[in-house]
């Protein structure tokens, strides 16, 4: 199964191709130009050098979010419109299992972490074993001290956990500072970042479950209010 995954929930585009569990093909850009400049070009450049078109493709694989909202809009807005078009199902893929699906060969709980603001972190908390993710806690909005509350716990439990995302490297020091770093694994900064190929990889296999839907269904996953929305209940109030 050809899988087409895509990624724009942050400050990289991703594009890659997955077909039978293997990476085919992957272009990653992190240039700080904005996704609506980079990634179609990045996407019609990969098809082209790995000798595919997009028709060729069984299933679109495409991060749901959290994240930007801007990088969210143009990735699902791509992902649908490729799908409607060509009649190609969809599979959404939540960004913080795509990080865990980087540091899947860790056995253990995997905190997953992706800054919002201020102190607030997009998280989520998976179990990996044999290659495989299981959800723990489901993607939310919690503050930092909650965040190491959590850890805290688990590893009062004796136990070792993994932590990655651009949360962690955001508040490093306090993370550090509380937590017993002997058991606390942090894997090398590439496994920080969003990857297409992990998007892809999760895709496939959520394909092949029957987990696919019609582009017409694919909505992305803020998990917090978009600024306009906090602007128009504030608007609302003073009235």
């Amino acid at each position: 199964m050809k899988v087409l995954g895509m990624e724009t929930s942050g400050k990289i585009a991703s594009a890659a191709i997955v077909e039978n569990g293997e990476i085919l093909a992957e272009y990653t850009l992190n240039a700080g130009i904005t996704h609506s400049q980079t990634f179609l070009p990045i996407l019609d450049h990969m098809l082209k050098l790995s000798g595919m078109d997009l028709t060729e493709m069984e299933v679109l694989a495409v991060s749901e979010g959290p994240g930007s909202y801007t990088g969210l809009r143009i990735g699902i807005a791509t992902a649908k419109g490729f799908a409607l078009a060509n009649a190609i199902p969809v599979v959404p893929v939540s960004t913080l299992k795509s990080l865990a699906q980087n540091v899947v060969d860790f056995n253990g709980q995997i905190f997953t972490l992706i800054f919002a603001r201020a102190q607030e972190l997009y998280y989520a908390l998976y179990q990996a074993e044999n290659q495989e993710l299981e959800e723990i806690e489901s993607p939310r909005v919690l503050l930092l001290p909650d965040v190491i509350a959590k850890m805290k716990s688990i590893q009062a439990q004796g136990l070792t956990i993994a932590v990655v995302g651009d949360g962690f490297f955001r508040f490093e020091t306090e993370i550090r500072q509380e937590l017993d770093n002997q058991k606390l694994f942090i894997p090398a900064p590439r496994r920080h970042q969003l990857s297409a190929a992990a998007i892809a990889l999760l895709g496939e296999k959520k394909a092949l479950a029957g987990q696919s839907i019609s582009g017409s269904q694919l909505v992305p996953v803020y998990l917090k209010k978009t600024q306009a929305e906090r602007e128009c209940e504030q608007g609302h109030v003073s009235d």
